[in-house]
């Protein structure tokens, strides 16, 4: 049958593979066995095979983080194996995400949310673009990376009681901050690279953050109003006043660039800035 057991689980966290239940096996393990399985997130019409509680394992074998995503249930861990994946994907319900945090995860389309609830998500992930609607919680250190588009994130929060690292690289496209990034759990460094950086609301975190575009010879507005001009990356007085007290430090620009710093007016900065 093509379509055997589709959108059924069966459990198999009992089974011993190679004497090993999926509870008492490694990461690497639970990838290995993942792969000698053949089941809902390698087919979507077949039914999904659970073979750990509450965790779902993704490998360049099966194929698909999409398939992964839509086989999990409410609040389930998706465990993605490093490598490419050729998709793109929709976070379409609120459950957690550990993309590999080594060598990291690249999927060549577009990331979205259409979850409508929160979502938590660890590791190293680059695509196309990325597009956040959802709330995001750093259940560790996040690395977003986009190839070809922008990097729009909605509210963002460390997990409760950690203060997590978040970079963000959008490449010569734009960064947008869409709604408050560390208001109710404070982030650790934030590093931001791309050739224009929207900030609509506040920032806050205790660590470094650094502010700089892609292209080195690019032009720096700091202050003022925005210029219209691609040629600068510009952080105008109305951002810039929406980056909390509490950060350990602010960087502005990278240290092999050669465009201008351009100063504007009515800038309020609290924490040590260079």
């Amino acid at each position: 049958d093509n379509s055997a057991l589709a959108g059924e689980e069966i459990d198999a966290t009992n089974a011993t593979f190679e004497g090993l239940t999926g509870a008492n096996s490694t990461l690497d393990q639970l990838f290995a066995i993942e792969d000698k399985i053949t089941h809902a997130t390698d087919n979507s019409t077949l039914g999904f095979i659970r073979v750990n509680p509450n965790n779902v394992y993704v490998t360049t074998n099966s194929g698909s983080v999409q398939r992964g995503i839509d086989a999990a249930t409410t609040s389930n861990n998706i465990n993605i194996a490093t490598g490419n994946y050729t998709e793109s994907v929709d976070i379409n319900q609120s459950i957690n995400l550990f993309f590999d945090d080594s060598t990291g995860v690249t999927i060549s389309g577009n990331l979205t949310t259409s979850a409508s609830d929160t979502i938590a998500l660890s590791g190293i992930l680059t695509a196309s673009s990325i597009n956040f609607s959802d709330p995001l919680i750093l259940l560790n250190n996040v690395n977003f990376t986009a190839t070809t588009g922008n990097i729009n994130l909605s509210t963002v929060d460390s997990e409760t009681g950690e203060n997590n690292n978040l970079t963000v690289n959008s490449g010569t496209g734009n960064i947008t901050f869409n709604d408050q990034i560390g208001n109710t759990q404070p982030l650790g460094n934030i590093n931001v690279t791309g050739n224009e950086i929207n900030v609509n609301n506040t920032v806050k975190g205790i660590g470094i953050l650094t502010l700089q575009p892609s292209t080195t010879t690019q032009n720096i507005l700091f202050g003022g109003t925005d210029s219209g001009s691609n040629s600068n990356l510009d952080l105008t007085t109305t951002e810039l006043n929406l980056l909390q007290d509490g950060f350990s430090q602010i960087l502005i620009g990278n240290s092999n660039g050669t465009g201008n710093i351009i100063l504007g007016t009515g800038i309020a900065i609290n924490d040590p800035t260079i």
